[in-house]
């Protein structure tokens, strides 16, 4: 479940940008816009100002990565948004038994079939908060992880 960067040939997807950058207490625009020239190239991003913030918007996931990196080394105060590509991939999952070791089992039996698994949780009752016979699971964004829907079963429970 990623994005797929295609060839500038195709003729039938275009990829997705990634999502914007929004950085705070810009001072000198035209100083980080040179930095950023510097650090990713002229061609891979464009800016908007406004009064409180700017937004930065690459054209590709790599420059996408190499500005947040550089960002977070300078303790820059910014926010942005997941690539698709990083999200993890949530499933649920119905079980008759529930508790902590649960959510070990499932964890392990996933692990055992080669899936990297993020977390598995327990889905509480929303006014109780009394545990359900219900689990998210959420699976690394690896190849692999899409071949989660073939199975039709896990610790002998029917998914």
């Amino acid at each position: 479940m990623t994005d797929v960067y295609v060839d500038n040939n195709s003729h039938n997807d275009t990829p997705k940008p990634p999502p914007p950058i929004f950085v705070r207490g810009v001072i000198d625009y035209t100083k980080v816009c040179t930095k950023r020239i510097d650090l990713i190239g002229v061609d891979n991003f464009f800016c908007k100002s406004s009064a409180d913030r700017l937004k930065i918007q690459t054209t590709n996931p790599d420059s996408y990565k190499t500005l947040i990196r550089y960002l977070k080394e300078e303790n820059a105060e910014f926010h942005t948004y997941q690539l698709k590509e990083d999200k993890p991939l949530t499933l649920s999952e119905i079980y008759t038994l529930h508790s902590t070791t649960q959510t070990e089992l499932i964890k392990e039996e996933l692990e055992v079939r080669l899936f990297e698994v993020r977390r598995v949780t327990n889905v509480l009752y929303k006014v109780t908060k009394i545990q359900l016979p219900l689990f998210f699971v959420d699976l690394e964004p690896t190849p692999k992880s899409s071949e989660i829907f073939q199975l039709s079963s896990l610790l002998h429970t029917k998914v």
